[in-house]
């Protein structure tokens, strides 16, 4: 055999493996583990799928109408399931109760309804996957591809936990391979995909600054890209209030942590006066960019600067943590050394994970052993019994903190060396 058709016969047996063994494990999991959360927000889609109540919910109105509409299509597929979803869920305050969870999980075809309710996460997984393999040169595609496809912490958010951010990391990315197009119209159609993400997960948010730096062209440009972004949430705020007469912008402030997770870390001044490390060091960052100009190329190391940055400083729940690995896929995945650091914060991470006890870990299995689960060894009290809990996970905090930083550093510094020289 030539040697040019071994090489290509080598790679698409390595591209097989790969795709087999990455959907052999998301097909493994996915019928059989749940958190609550996934139920929580299909209940909230049951208004709409089984009562025509489609804006019972509207602090992540994009997001909650996708979970309505996929929950109408499969529906015909789950019998007799119109009784199985909580009629609290969507009561702020209140929401799905552990005993409307029974309820789910005694459900005659609980693993098929468990599967569906995943499979909208499979599709944007898969969907990152061949998105990331087109934003980088050929010769790096099979790493970056195994990077997301074998990485613990995506695996975990979608096939176990069973979240919904992948759906915004799709779009986030979309948002790239868009504007690389150099066209105005990529740039314009990047900018709404990323509103659009921001809308459906906070945590885009800290890329806006950086995407209209990089990719604008003027400063009408700028001023016409704001313009967009305000008239984007402006409708969502429209439809909301027309659909519910509330505001979405308020719901999501009365009823999420974002905003205040992000102003824990940092030091007191007297008269209750305050200095938050991540909105200082962040705005520190922004500033530096924008008096050395962002070209497009520059723009995923400084995303995924930003992420480090916000998981280094802040405080997160366990599913959130896929949010580091989009960018890092495109900066790291060839360097071996930042993929040894990476790996160091898997590990922080899962450790850091028990302290949520076994609501992030054995709780995940109810869908296959029930309430067996209240047998299992609760993680956080059994590291109690002999170890001071805020000592043993603030040491895995901090080497976590520790380790993200010194990426974000190592990933920038080359930026401040190539525009001094």
């Amino acid at each position: 055999m030539p040697e040019f058709l071994r090489r290509v016969a080598l790679a698409d047996r390595r591209w097989l493996l790969l795709i087999t063994v990455a959907v052999g494990i998301r097909l493994a999991l996915m019928p059989f583990t749940l958190h609550m959360d996934a139920y929580q927000i299909y209940s909230r889609a049951s208004e709409a799928a089984y009562d025509g109540e489609w804006f019972g919910w509207t602090a992540q109105i994009l997001i909650q109408s996708i979970h309505n509409v996929w929950l109408l299509l499969i529906k015909p597929i789950l019998p007799d399931s119109a009784g199985i979803w909580s009629k609290t869920a969507s009561e702020a305050g209140v929401g799905a109760s552990i005993d409307d969870y029974r309820q789910f999980i005694a459900y005659e075809h609980v693993h098929r309804a468990v599967f569906l309710m995943k499979f909208p996460y499979f599709v944007a997984d898969m969907l990152v996957a061949w998105v990331l393999t087109r934003l980088v040169e050929p010769a790096r595609r099979f790493v970056v591809a195994a990077f997301w496809l074998l990485n613990p912490l995506v695996i975990y958010a979608t096939a176990v936990f069973g979240r919904h951010d992948v759906i915004a990391i799709l779009l986030v990315l979309l948002s790239l391979l868009a504007a690389r197009r150099a066209t105005d119209a990529g740039r314009l159609l990047g900018l709404v995909l990323l509103g659009v993400a921001t809308l459906m997960r906070f945590f885009p948010i800290v890329l806006v600054p950086f995407y209209l730096i990089a990719f604008r062209r003027s400063r009408r440009q700028l001023i016409a890209a704001l313009a967009i972004l305000g008239g984007l949430w402006g409708a969502v705020e429209l439809f909301g209030i027309i659909g519910t007469g509330e505001s979405p912008t308020l719901e999501i402030l009365a009823t999420h942590e974002h905003f205040q997770n992000w102003l824990d870390a940092g030091i007191r001044l007297r008269f209750d006066d305050f200095i938050f490390f991540f909105p200082l060091l962040y705005i520190i960052g922004l500033l530096w960019i924008s008096e050395r100009d962002l070209s497009a190329d520059e723009y995923p190391t400084v995303a995924a600067g930003s992420f480090l940055l916000l998981f280094a400083l802040t405080f997160f729940h366990p599913h959130w943590s896929i949010w580091l690995v989009p960018f890092l896929a495109l900066t790291i995945a060839s360097n071996r050394r930042l993929v040894i650091y990476h790996a160091i914060q898997v590990i922080a991470l899962t450790v850091y994970f028990m302290q949520w006890g076994s609501w992030t870990t054995w709780e995940l299995l109810r869908p296959t052993i029930g309430d067996r689960v209240a047998s299992m060894p609760d993680p956080y009290e059994a590291i109690d019994a002999r170890i001071e809990p805020r000592q043993f996970f603030g040491v895995f905090r901090s080497l976590l903190t520790a380790v993200s930083l010194w990426m974000a550093w190592k990933l920038i510094d080359p930026l401040r060396r190539h525009r001094r020289a």
